[in-house]
């Protein structure tokens, strides 16, 4: 399905970027990590 809404593109996009630079936050900062991935699910 191809989305004709540029904000619900841009989202998806974003997402995936976020999903990747959380993977490498240190294990100390799970709780801060777990929000943001959370937040990000959220969102779409």
């Amino acid at each position: 399905m191809k989305d004709n809404l540029k904000v619900i593109a841009n989202m998806k996009k974003t997402v995936l970027y976020l999903d990747k630079i959380i993977i490498n936050f240190p294990g100390n900062e799970r709780v801060l990590k777990d929000k943001i991935s959370n937040t990000m699910y959220d969102i779409l």
